[in-house]
């Protein structure tokens, strides 16, 4: 088979061998009917079983009505519902002379069994989505919960069937998701129109009727069978498969010899070893060229650290120039530093030591999953610190360009006040010269010629003094224009280095992605009222896999929005209450309203939300969202279940 071919994915349609009759034993098999865990034991001592008890409680069935219901809920067990329809067409089995209660070797084929699967990566992300399953029965798997994607699959495959071979005509409809890849098994009774034969009482019993005619559905020789059975492929691919990208199946006759062999001898465990062995190889690569983007993306960070670091050493040096034109000493403008280092150091060592782990050969994926959290956790840590950090350079610069304002007005205020006061100084000493002059006037000559040339040195000391005064006022005047021109530069230098465009995008970051969260909690709640009133007003008869995780969704977003912890039971509940009070129930009766409010309660403790969710919806709100969805890729094989592996059991 070529490379092309084993990355398809296949759908597979297994006819089984015509047969007159099935046992009991047979018929609870495929309902699961009795099954309890010793019985699971016993069934995986064969190499070919790999029967899980711990997802019995997922496997289902559809009933004559159309209706998903869980396996074995028909009262009548699958054997008898066999022999009821018999009896509904008039078919009689041949009995045998010596034992009456057994079917003769002679008489007619009446059932047919039928087992449809597919690619084992896609029918198992259609049951189970992207949850944890454990398929080597080491760990239980009961918290697994049924994806809608699978029950789909199956009611058009259901309705392919009941097309094909008429709906009363299939009696058994069994979906088993407990073993390695969900399958269905359908059980038909091939009824064709046929020539009645011998006198008949009434012209509506002329012609034809309905009666069991292997011949008549399936063919008259082996030949006829042969294309049947590859026609069937090609049916079911055109109505089914190709909704969920399953290409045609091949018949085994179609392999070649080695390629036979291996489907034929290779039992469950072989294959199911082989395909975690590639999927082991594929995830160890993936998570090789993650781990070296992730260092490639620390070694950039710590670069942009560095050259962060590197302008906030020039922006200091400006402000020292600024601190000299105002005449501030460099013990006053200590500006504090953003020291970046220790904590880009601190991440890229916890990254480094992450990386250093080995690739464990088994629990791969926890590992990954493991790596991925440590990693986000070292990421937002590092962010969460050189935020803080500029965010008290920011608070600490201001302080200091505040005092250092705070100290050049008192310096300027300083000066005014002395100028006053020789302002004050000049006019009393002008006040004494004119009462001297006044007591010159009645002094003899000689006395005023000496009192005269006295006081006129006195006069020109003090004329010299003011003078002088007024030139220090004139000065400090300029100065404290200076000065404060000189402030007001530097307070504009604050607000650009406070304009850093790393600071600026972080914070229009955080305000987009809180805008873009309340948006997301307020359609979580229409969502899951939508789904809750759909619900109360009787268009629905349970809640569906889409309406639990809608609701569900719904109690989380409410108790954000009421500061309540969803993973905290009781606050969980409140939030609960919250959310129905604010249900609008017109158009519901009182016995939907009491009946959906239980449901949507008991749903709520039902719910297991973890801390960690919680912590990444709030880092979302903050600004950094960490959310990510896995995606499966395909397998080589293209069936780990039923290629080549013959079941026991209704005729296969």
């Amino acid at each position: 088979m070529s490379l092309e071919i084993k990355d398809k994915h296949y759908a597979a349609v297994h006819v089984g061998n015509p047969a007159k009759s099935f046992s009991a034993s047979e018929s609870n098999e495929a309902e699961r009917r009795g099954w309890d865990e010793e019985t699971y034991r016993l069934k995986n001592h064969d190499m070919n079983n790999h029967y899980d008890i711990t997802r019995k409680h997922l496997n289902f069935e559809i009933n004559g009505d159309g209706e998903i219901v869980p396996l074995g809920s028909n009262p009548i067990p699958l054997h008898e519902r066999l022999l009821q329809r018999l009896d509904q067409l008039g078919f009689k089995q041949y009995k045998d002379k010596n034992t009456p209660s057994v079917v003769a070797n002679n008489s007619p084929n009446c059932t047919i069994g039928i087992i449809v699967s597919g690619d084992h990566d896609v029918l198992t992300r259609l049951a189970f989505g992207d949850q944890r399953v454990d398929f080597t029965l080491k760990t239980s798997n009961a918290d697994v919960r049924l994806r809608q994607g699978i029950k789909d699959w199956a009611k058009d495959t259901y309705a392919w069937a009941c097309e094909r071979w008429g709906e009363e005509n299939i009696i058994g409809f069994d979906v088993h998701c407990d073993e390695t890849t969900p399958h269905i098994h359908i059980q038909t009774i091939p009824v064709a129109m046929t020539k009645s034969r011998g006198r008949t009482s009434t012209t509506a019993e002329r012609g034809k009727k309905k009666c069991v005619s292997f011949a008549g559905v399936w063919g008259k020789n082996k030949y006829e069978f042969n294309a049947s059975k590859e026609q069937i492929h090609t049916d079911y691919h055109d109505k089914v498969g190709y909704k969920y990208g399953l290409e045609r199946g091949e018949h085994i006759s179609m392999l070649s010899p080695e390629e036979r062999r291996n489907r034929v001898h290779k039992n469950k465990a072989v294959l199911e070893a082989e395909r975690q062995a590639k999927d082991a190889v594929a995830k160890s690569k993936a998570e090789k060229k993650a781990a070296e983007e992730q260092k490639a993306r620390i070694e950039y960070d710590i670069v942009e650290a560095e050259q962060r670091k590197a302008k906030t050493e020039k922006d200091l040096a400006k402000w020292e120039s600024y601190a000299k034109a105002v005449n501030i000493t460099e013990e006053e403008l200590e500006v504090p530093e953003l020291d970046t280092n220790p904590i880009v150091i601190k991440a890229r060592m916890a990254m480094l030591a992450e990386l250093d782990k080995p690739i464990p050969p088994f629990g791969r994926k926890e590992w990954q999953e493991d790596c991925k959290k440590a990693a986000k956790q070292i990421f937002t840590d590092m962010q969460i610190a050189l935020i803080e950090a500029k965010a008290a350079q920011k608070k600490e610069i201001k302080q200091y360009g505040k005092s250092l304002y705070q100290k050049t007005t008192k310096e300027i205020t300083d000066i005014v006040e002395q100028n006053k006061q020789l302002h004050k100084a000049n006019k009393k000493l002008e006040a004494e010269n004119a009462m001297l002059k006044k007591r010159m006037s009645t002094m003899d000559e000689t006395a005023i010629s000496n009192l005269r040339k006295e006081k006129d040195a006195e006069i020109g000391k003090l004329r010299k003094e003011c003078e002088l005064a007024n030139n220090r006022a004139d000065k400090s005047d300029d100065i404290a224009i200076r000065m404060t021109q000189k402030v007001t530069k530097a307070e504009s230098q604050i607000k650009e280095m406070m304009e850093v465009p790393e600071i600026a995008g972080i914070w229009n970051g955080i305000q987009k992605n809180k805008k873009a969260f309340v948006q997301q909690l307020e359609q979580w709640i229409a969502d899951a009222v939508a789904a809750i009133l759909d619900f109360a007003k009787g268009h629905k008869s349970l809640f569906s896999d889409k309406d639990e995780r809608m609701i569900s969704q719904g109690i989380i977003a409410k108790a954000i929005q009421n500061n309540l912890d969803p993973s905290n039971d009781e606050q969980r509940m409140q939030a609960t209450h919250n959310f129905l009070d604010d249900v609008s129930w017109k158009g519901t009766t009182d016995y939907m309203y009491d009946f959906t409010k239980k449901r949507t309660e008991q749903l709520c403790e039902e719910m297991n939300v973890p801390q960690d969710l919680v912590k990444g919806l709030l880092i979302a709100a903050g600004g950094r969202a960490g959310f990510c969805a896995g995606s499966g890729g395909g397998s080589d094989n293209a069936l780990t279940n039923w290629d080549g592996t013959k079941k026991k059991g209704l005729g296969v």
